[in-house]
């Protein structure tokens, strides 16, 4: 895979991490953009909303949706976070601005690539259709054929009657993210997946490692904190054609230990990187010897080659950097 390509699919991700953390995680001391200008939302239709919503999107990064729902004052999105494709991202517009960032079971079962999916953009598809006066409405690709297949509705009336006839392909969970005012009984949320803490879940850390790290790979170095794993791992790493190999390979898990590349990320230097690496086996055996794993002020954990005394490398573990005056 050519590097630009992974460059841009990162960038992607590491977008949607952004407004997950922007929305979620007030208590870290991050500069932050100004909110945006309030906009009434209430008597926007659909389509004045998808334009609305796009366009504050399209101003960082647009995937086309995999599903839509919208109702007055608010337009959710899920969109596939590559290189995962069994789970989605919900993107929230509203009046304030955009939010979002959690995570779900993909709801309706597929395998539609964003290519597939782009070709009828569901964004496309409702903005050009007239106001059909209905209140509410959800919809996803047609699985079978998204390319020619109009999509799978539920259209809502302002007093909670589904309007849409009942069909076993429109039996998908409900997609709001703050339900209106219908009746939803017989459909059933969507499974939200539970982000891990990983300082406080280590053994979740080298379950991810082992599972997606090569067999007899050599490790660099690893770090993680409760949001992330990073780990560079020795090997010869491809840049783009006519270019050598390089060294060192990079990949970080985001809480749900879903990578942010589909390879590698090649790098010349390691940091703190040992050579020629462990194995990650005898990375977890020197964690589970540490006696300050439990340690309630620690922010992160990294394996690396960086002291004078442990040239194979050790573990350190993080602490926030205090001023003479603190105590």
């Amino acid at each position: 895979m050519q590097l630009s390509i992974v460059v841009k699919a990162a960038a992607v991700i590491a977008l949607i991490a952004a407004i997950a953390t922007s929305f979620t995680w007030h208590d870290q001391n991050v500069p932050s953009a100004p909110p945006p200008v309030p906009v009434d939302m209430s008597r926007m239709s659909l389509a004045r909303a998808i334009v609305h919503c796009r366009a504050l999107w399209a101003q960082q990064a647009e995937l086309a949706p995999l599903a839509i729902a919208w109702q007055p004052q608010q337009l959710d999105w899920y969109v596939l976070a590559w290189p995962d494709t069994a789970s989605m991202v919900r993107i929230t517009c509203n009046g304030q601005g955009m939010g979002g960032g959690e995570r779900f079971v993909r709801a309706p079962a597929g395998s539609l690539t964003q290519k597939e999916m782009q070709t009828r953009n569901l964004f496309d598809y409702y903005t050009q259709l007239p106001d059909t006066g209905v209140a509410a409405l959800e919809a996803v690709h047609d699985p079978q054929a998204p390319a020619s297949a109009a999509p799978i509705e539920r259209r809502w009336a302002a007093d909670g009657r589904l309007l849409t006839a009942q069909s076993s392909r429109a039996q998908f969970p409900l997609l709001f993210a703050r339900p209106p005012k219908l009746d939803p009984s017989e459909y059933p949320a969507l499974v939200q997946l539970k982000p891990h803490r990983w300082l406080e879940q280590p053994d979740a850390v080298f379950a991810v490692l082992e599972r997606h790290l090569p067999a007899g790979v050599r490790v660099a170095e690893v770090s993680f904190n409760n949001d992330s794993i990073n780990v560079t791992i020795h090997g010869s790493f491809s840049v783009s054609q006519g270019l050598p190999n390089l060294p060192f390979g990079d990949v970080r898990y985001d809480a749900y230990g879903v990578p942010n590349f589909d390879t590698f990320y090649p790098s010349a230097t390691s940091t703190g990187g040992c050579t020629p690496g462990r194995s990650l086996a005898d990375i977890k055996a020197l964690f589970a010897e540490r006696t300050n794993a439990k340690h309630r002020e620690l922010i992160a954990f990294t394996f690396s080659c960086t002291s004078p005394r442990a040239p194979t490398g050790r573990w350190h573990g993080n602490i926030p950097s205090r001023s003479k005056g603190q105590r």
